[in-house]
């Protein structure tokens, strides 16, 4: 028999932005599949791939399907791989319903549902809305904070709970084997729980299966499960514990149902937020299946904006025909029409934003992601204030975010339909937020392989390996990202540490002679302030000190010390060091940022790109084979071509490198990059100033900090209230430290700022 086949694709947008799988999503993408049989009836399906389940994305299930054409017969719906599950489970419904009309009995039963508690501060009032609702099953997500956090959550959610209630627990395989441990240790022996779900990720089946060997508390599986061939995978090596299915993604439903009647495992049926249509044939399957005694995971309503795309009450109890052919044809209608390419690809790759401070969820999210070449990871400071975030969000429209970025944004924004067509799927697209001196924030976008040369240099200009790296530097930002890249590419070890810690006197059980440490100016003052501090860094094989200027009284005080330091010049756009001392020469009195690393080349040019004479100050270029490809979304830069850095400076006679300062407006202050127009643009927004200017100051323990002329509008506007206004949408270290309140900027007669003067009040600002 023969088909006509139509597919229309749908955005659906999330109330809040909600965990799927690892990753954080504004919205549930998929698409309707319709199937006319020869007697023109009309079937219906869904494709709703999942994020973070290995299953097809929507992309590659599109672009299979566009090879059907208009037709498609049941050899070909047969015949659908088994690496698109999504797209068979939406075609075969489509054919049954097609062929067997959406089925009635006299028999069914109204059915009890789980609902869904939200991941906020007032949960416990969600609970208690939703329990006089009569719902008595709940789904609760961990691991969005940390241990600590949560326990104190859940005690308050199991008390809370109604008589008989029960509580599901679904980690969507962030924990680590530690955690998991401390979560079975605290819901041992409570009967109120139904099962932990997920706690590992899925390639940590074993481990999973032997701890739900040595605790009472039941484990389910639920990415470990995703598709027919891997349900058929867990159970075949011995998955006793319940198993999660999402009918959306099991692939054929005739199969399942054959699978599932020789299975022993209990079954718990989850929706994964799809439309009414795929909510409807995944009850279907959930009532046809054996072993499915536990409530139904289908409370997932109220999640959406109202978008006329769901039909099912959100109540307890469902009914299980309360989808109509009509209906369908309603939501049917309600779809846009596609072009004949509907959504832009990237090979099936998608847009994720990783937004995480826990550095060991963000090696997660990070390197889950990279598994999949095709994807584009934006990192992002989980620091930002809300004008940030719009700027980032305005740049580009993610497809999904992992980690916890603030849920109250809208993922709002131009969606970039740049294509990078040049690269292959293995580049692994890496962007790195950045910024300069008038275009506000940037990606520098990188790849694995500009990384991966980043590394390589690094270990052979040093004769380090493995590295082992002690990180105090966030991982969003290169400093701290090339740090775990470097152990990781050496088989190194990675310790993520504590700034303050150390200040208290608090060092980490680990030999400090096999690791590197890398600090930024600041960082290195305070701990030279304590003596235990100073001995102890004493001990690393290496210091590595980045993060602009330094001045030689602090220089002359680490050397002092013994420290083996290593003065180094980096950025963003050269994925971090390119140049650096090493620290036997810095040990010898040598000054400056030291020579190139093995595969870098620097040289010092005029306005026109001219190279200048030794010892001669210009601006610094840079070319090497771990160069960013150009800024996101301008991809500007040709291959092979050097980068004019921001940065002047000149090269000595044995070729090392002096820094002498910046040749645009951006400050530098305890190693973070501010623009000054973007906090000057802040404070106008605030209504209370009718002039400012900003710009950054030396300083020996910040290296600069920024200051603020300002007017003000009435005489009562104080500094206080300035900060306060501007401080939720800038982040911490944009904020001025010092605060000057004028009567008029100094500009000159053409309205630029008259920088001479502004230069000789200086020493009266600090």
């Amino acid at each position: 028999m023969k088909y006509r086949i139509q597919y229309r694709p749908y955005r659906r947008k999330f109330i809040r932005p909600m965990r799927l799988g690892t990753t954080f999503s504004s919205e549930r993408r998929g698409a309707i599949v319709r199937l006319l049989n020869e007697s023109g009836n009309a079937g219906f399906g869904e494709c709703a791939p999942l994020p973070g389940f290995a299953v097809e994305s929507l992309e590659e299930a599109i672009n299979y399907c566009h090879s059907f054409g208009n037709e498609i017969t049941e050899k070909q719906i047969e015949g659908i791989p088994e690496i698109f599950p999504c797209l068979r489970y939406a075609i075969e419904s489509a054919q049954i319903m097609a062929d067997s009309g959406l089925s009635k009995t006299t028999q069914r039963k109204l059915l009890p549902t789980a609902t869904l508690l939200p991941v906020d501060k007032d949960v416990i009032e969600h609970l208690a809305r939703l329990t006089e609702e009569g719902f008595t099953t709940f789904k609760w997500k961990i691991g969005v904070d940390d241990f600590t956090s949560e326990e104190k959550i859940f005690h308050r959610i199991s008390t809370a709970l109604p008589s008989g209630g029960r509580l599901r627990l679904d980690a969507n395989g962030i924990l680590d084997k530690g955690q998991t441990k401390s979560w079975l240790e605290l819901l041992d022996g409570c009967d109120r729980i139904e099962f932990l779900e997920q706690p590992l990720p899925a390639e940590c089946f074993e481990q999973m299966r032997k701890l739900a060997d040595s605790y009472s508390t039941a484990i389910a599986l639920d990415e470990s499960a995703a598709g027919l061939k891997s349900l058929k995978n867990v159970v075949g090596n011995g998955w006793a514990g319940p198993l999660v299915i999402k009918p959306s993604i099991v692939g054929s439903p005739t199969a399942f149902l054959q699978w599932s009647a020789n299975c022993s495992c209990p079954l718990v049926f989850s929706s994964g937020f799809e439309t009414a249509i795929g909510f409807q044939t995944g009850l279907e399957l959930a009532m046809e299946a054996r072993n499915c005694d536990f409530a139904l995971g289908f409370g997932t309503n109220g999640f959406f904006a109202q978008d006329g795309l769901s039909r099912h009450g959100n109540g307890p109890e469902l009914n299980p025909d309360l989808l109509s052919l009509d209906d369908c044809l309603q939501i049917w209608d309600r779809l846009d029409t596609p072009q004949k390419k509907t959504i832009p690809s990237r090979s099936g790759g998608k847009d994720i934003f990783l937004c995480e401070k826990n550095p060991k969820k963000f090696q997660h999210f990070f390197f889950n992601a990279l598994k999949d070449g095709r994807n584009r990871i934006f990192l992002a400071n989980p620091d930002w204030g809300r004008r940030k975030w719009k700027e980032a969000l305005d740049l580009v429209r993610p497809d999904e975010i992992c980690g916890s970025a603030p849920h109250e944004l809208q993922l709002s924004g131009r969606q970039q339909k740049t294509e990078f067509n040049h690269l292959s799927a293995r580049d692994r697209l890496i962007m790195i937020p950045t910024g300069g001196s008038t275009s506000g924030l940037r990606f520098s976008m990188h790849t694995w392989e500009t990384l991966s040369n980043a590394a390589e240099s690094f270990v052979s200009g040093f004769g380090i390996s493995p590295v082992n790296s002690f990180c105090l530097l966030p991982l969003h930002h290169v400093s701290g990202l090339m740090q775990l890249i470097r152990a990781r590419q050496t088989g190194g070890r990675f310790v993520f540490g504590s700034h303050k810690e150390l200040l208290a006197g608090r060092f980490p059980d680990f030999d400090p002679c096999e690791f590197i440490i890398s600090l930024v100016t600041l960082q290195l003052r305070r701990l030279l302030e304590f003596r235990e501090s100073a001995i102890w860094l004493k001990r690393f094989k290496m210091v590595l000190l980045g993060g602009g200027k330094v001045d030689k009284e602090l220089l002359d005080s680490t050397r002092k010390e013994g420290i083996r330091l290593a003065p180094s010049y980096g950025l963003t756009e050269t994925a971090a060091v390119c140049a650096a001392l090493t620290p036997e020469k810095f040990l010898s009195s040598q000054k400056g940022s030291g020579s190139a690393l093995p595969g870098v080349d620097i040289n010092i040019c005029d306005d026109d790109g001219q190279s200048l004479p030794t010892g001669t100050r210009g601006r610094i270029h840079i070319r090497s084979k771990s160069l960013f490809f150009g800024y996101f979304p301008d991809f500007s830069r040709e291959s092979g071509e050097a980068f004019a850095s921001g940065d002047e400076g000149f090269l000595d006679s044995d070729g090392s490198l002096h820094v002498t300062g910046r040749l645009d407006r951006i400050i530098i202050t305890g190693g973070e990059k501010v623009d000054p127009s973007e906090v000057e643009q802040a404070i106008m927004k605030s209504g209370l100033v009718a002039d400012v200017y900003v710009y950054g100051v030396n300083d020996q323990e910040w290296g600069q900090k920024v200051v603020a002329l300002y007017v003000p509008l009435k005489k009562e506007t104080t500094q206080d209230g300035l900060k306060a206004s501007i401080i939720k949408n800038l982040t911490l270290f944009q904020v001025p430290k010092i605060w000057k309140c004028l009567t008029e900027i100094p500009r000159n007669d053409l309205g630029k700022i008259d920088l001479d003067r502004i230069e000789r009040e200086e020493a009266e600002v600090t």
